[in-house]
């Protein structure tokens, strides 16, 4: 009986030791890949993102706020059009290990082309501004133009940080990014203060600035045009990635550019804008869990029986997470209302308990947006929003009309909640026709 007790210890004992070994080499993997820096400066990035939003609707009022978020809405559309899509295509040719000649050339051609597209993004919007397309204040006009330089800035910045992803100098990557965020926090943190809504205007555009100078002179490639030749689906990657980031970008967008063209109360834009502000940064723990389970999905796209348990399990744990994290912002911006702001920011609160409302429906399928990436059924999710972001802007016009800047938000809710019945649907059917598909191949 004793033998069998010291054998049985002596068993125990190798099997955990062996297990202990494994997540040893898997954590001097993981931080030898740069993941632990990388999701600590995650961390600190979006944590001085938060306090860059918080601080600048301290030192303007809502009018002001409202512009801010105005300028930020439409540059970000032509941001991405900016950089074309390249990012996508950079990365995916760029990752694999391509000689040192082959790889300068395929990101100096990025940036170059990056440049021509940002200078043609600029004249369109410029064009648009100065015929009421895109701001229906006047006075915005002159601020959007100066704003728009960003652009340009903005789509070489993002490329650069890909480059140094598709290298895998993820430290580097990592480090550069608090480093951009921290500058970005004190200019515009320190400006906004000073001037207003100049002075966020000024910051913006001189942080970037600085941002790609930085990040170009630390990347250290040979800028090379003409001397190679780019993957032959290099610019087929760049406009599906493009037609898709356009369309979820007008989507996330929308209610503004619909606020600033049929809203007269310009302080209620505001407000609304303060409550958007608070979602977006609640947002960011749902996309922190959709980038973690990707691959995840991917990994296992051959098992079905696990696939599908996983989806579900993940799906409502998120769906909870989500709930917690709508509860711990509305007590949060209730105490920042209550005791931080001056300029009466009350309303932002019910701005904000609807939009949180669309942020819980949102996270509730998030998870199965992410599993069809997974499998690669990325055009399901492409043409599911086509449909679905005109659909939010005819419903976003009628509710406002009929209820005012509150029925914006509602208009956000009522669609997130069409969405992801929509889009339960539409998971089960592709995932029966991929996993019908799969069947039939490994049988053949």
């Amino acid at each position: 009986m004793l033998s069998f007790v010291t054998w049985s210890r002596f068993i125990v004992k190798s099997v955990i030791e062996r297990h202990l070994e494994r997540l040893n080499v898997l954590f001097k993997s993981a931080r030898e890949k740069g993941f632990f820096h990388l999701l600590s400066v995650n961390f600190l990035t979006q944590f001085l993102a938060f306090g860059t939003v918080v601080l600048v609707a301290k030192f303007v009022n809502p009018k002001e706020l409202g512009d801010i978020r105005i300028l930020q809405s439409y540059a970000a559309v032509f941001i991405v059009l900016a950089g074309f899509g390249y990012t996508t295509s950079l990365l995916r040719h760029c990752a694999n290990g391509l000689a040192r000649a082959e790889r300068d050339y395929i990101i100096s051609s990025s940036l170059l082309r990056t440049f021509y597209a940002s200078l043609a993004a600029y004249g369109l919007l410029a064009v648009l501004a100065q015929s009421g397309v895109l701001v229906a204040d006047p006075a915005l006009v002159w601020w959007l133009l100066l704003y728009g330089l960003t652009i340009p800035l903005a789509a070489t910045t993002n490329l650069l940080i890909v480059s140094y992803q598709a290298l895998k100098r993820i430290r580097e990557m990592a480090y550069s990014q608090l480093f951009l965020r921290m500058l970005s926090f004190g200019l515009i943190v320190v400006l906004t203060w000073q001037y207003a809504l100049p002075g966020f205007v000024m910051a913006s555009v001189l942080a970037y600035l600085i941002g790609v100078f930085s990040l170009y002179g630390k990347l250290n490639i040979r800028f090379s045009i003409g001397q190679g030749a780019l993957p032959a689906n290099y610019n087929r990657i760049a406009l599906y990635s493009l037609a898709g980031t356009v369309v979820t970008t007008v989507g996330q967008y929308i209610d503004i550019y619909l606020l600033d063209h049929f809203s007269a109360d310009r302080e209620q834009i505001g407000y609304y804008s303060l409550a958007i502000l608070f979602v977006l940064a609640a947002s960011q723990v749902t996309g922190t869990v959709q980038a973690i389970a990707t691959p995840y999905f991917t990994s296992g796209a051959r098992d079905e029986v696990w696939f599908r348990k996983r989806l579900f399990d993940v799906q409502l744990k998120t769906s909870m997470l989500s709930i917690a994290m709508a509860l711990a912002t509305w007590v949060l911006a209730w105490l920042l209302v209550k005791y931080f702001y001056a300029h009466g920011y009350e309303r932002s609160l019910e701005y904000l308990a609807v939009l949180l409302g669309k942020y819980v429906l949102w996270s509730s399928y998030s998870i199965m947006g992410v599993a069809l990436v997974g499998v690669g059924l990325v055009r399901s999710g492409f043409y599911f929003a086509l449909i679905t972001t005109p659909v939010l802007g005819v419903l976003g016009y009628l509710m406002l009309q009929w209820y005012g800047v509150v029925g914006v938000a509602w208009a956000q809710t009522i669609v997130a909640a069409i969405s992801f019945f929509c889009l339960v649907a539409i998971v089960k059917a592709e995932l029966r026709r991929y996993f019908s598909s799969a069947h039939k191949a490994h049988l053949i």
